[in-house]
């Protein structure tokens, strides 16, 4: 079993062009918590080769907070100000996505042994955003409204080929590459989440401190692209268009395996 905390802060400004002004922003943030599930499958069919399979369920969170907007100009403000707008708590579905891993190792020499991956992630299911407005009082029942966001996203695959080398009983280093694809076609990106497909590479480093335990670092650097980004906006939102700039993450691991 698995517990997954989620927070959601978005912060955006409000063009106020109609009212000549500077631009005005909106504030929304909640958290949500849900619980997930993950089972697996280990078969070595002769030693030093092992065969496993994962599965990770999808979790769904929910996000509900009355937003609030600061240095609106005259003509939004004043639809703000009626009482469905004053009393609106609106709400925002996200569903992490499901993924499957399939994996293998091989030790080519009693030192030295391989790992390759290979998996699928639903993230189509996280493109499908389901957002609702209430602002139903207690003499209003009426103004209620929900609806499905399509942010256009695909399933994606991943592949990684990896080593480990013993350096003596008492450590041993390992190696890997891997590979994403991106969850979103160039014409869909979005700048909230300019996702792209994924090059990773990893060092890591194996203490075996007991029979029965190992202990461990990683280091992962991840270049995540340039995402470029083309949207059209329209009058109030504007067009965006560009790329990301230096896309990459850091990543760091510590890590005990504790044998029962």
């Amino acid at each position: 079993m698995s517990l997954v905390y989620g927070e959601l802060d978005v912060q955006t400004n409000i063009n106020n062009v109609q009212d000549g002004g500077p631009d005005g922003r909106l504030k929304f943030k909640d958290t949500d918590t849900d619980v997930g599930w993950n089972a697996g499958l280990l078969i070595e069919p002769w030693t030093g080769t092992r065969v496993g399979l994962t599965y990770i369920s999808q979790v769904d969170l929910k996000y509900k907070d009355h937003a609030s907007i600061n240095g609106a100009g005259p003509v939004l403000n004043a639809v703000l100000q009626t009482p469905a707008f004053r009393n609106a708590q609106s709400t925002f579905d996200f569903t992490l996505p499901r993924q499957v891993m399939l994996s293998g190792y091989h030790e080519l020499t009693p030192d030295l042994a391989i790992m390759v991956d290979l998996g699928w992630q639903n993230w189509s299911s996280f493109g499908e955003i389901g957002v609702s407005l209430d602002t139903r009082s207690a003499t209003d029942t009426t103004l209620s409204r929900s609806t499905s966001l399509d942010a256009h996203f695909q399933d994606t695959w991943h592949t990684a080929i990896g080593a480990r080398y013993r350096l003596n009983p008492l450590w041993s280093v390992s190696t890997g590459f891997a590979y994403d694809s991106s969850p979103v076609q160039n014409s869909n990106r979005s700048i909230v989440l300019p996702l792209d497909r994924q090059y990773r590479y990893a060092l890591g480093l194996q203490y075996y401190w007991r029979k029965d335990i190992t202990l461990g670092a990683a280091y992962e650097y991840m270049d995540a692209g340039s995402a470029p980004v083309n949207q059209t906006g329209g009058l109030l939102k504007g067009d965006l268009k560009g790329r990301m700039q230096d896309d990459v993450f850091h990543f760091v691991a510590l890590s005990m395996n504790w044998k029962f």
